[in-house]
């Protein structure tokens, strides 16, 4: 991927240059499964193209978060297991060796979806608490 060493042999003399030398960079272009919840555990596949012709250990962050695990599944495909997070058209980051290949609003977190309120109804003088059910919100305390 990063430039690499040419060697020619000719007549039994060997001349060797560095730097003149290297593959495109990888791009990626769309994620398989867009979307994932916020507590984590989703598996896209990023798909794209000059992710290797084998196993580089690439690296993956979705939204400035990295994956729990990134994995090589073609020149054209990395898989990453999501970490927790949340939010909208977040940004994905894959590391190949040197090389990076990152897209703008690539992924975005399953929607907060509120399926109880505890008590369902209460006085117009306030002062009590509710108790809010269900899915994905946000992974972590976002009060200030």
């Amino acid at each position: 991927l990063f430039p690499r060493a040419i060697s020619l042999t000719l007549a039994r003399q060997t001349s060797t240059t560095t730097g003149l030398f290297s593959y495109d960079a990888p791009s990626a272009r769309v994620a398989a499964f867009p979307n994932g919840p916020a507590a984590g555990g989703g598996s896209p596949t990023i798909i794209g193209s000059n992710f290797g012709w084998l196993d580089v250990t690439p690296r993956g962050r979705v939204g400035g978060t990295a994956c729990e695990a990134t994995r090589w599944e073609s020149d054209s495909g990395v898989r990453c297991v999501l970490a927790q997070g949340f939010g909208k058209d977040r940004q994905v980051v894959l590391t190949l060796q040197r090389m990076r290949a990152s897209t703008a609003s690539l992924f975005t977190y399953d929607a907060a979806a509120i399926s109880a309120l505890a008590p369902p109804n209460a006085p117009t003088s306030g002062g009590l608490a509710l108790m809010v059910a269900g899915r994905d919100f946000a992974p972590r305390d976002l009060s200030p």
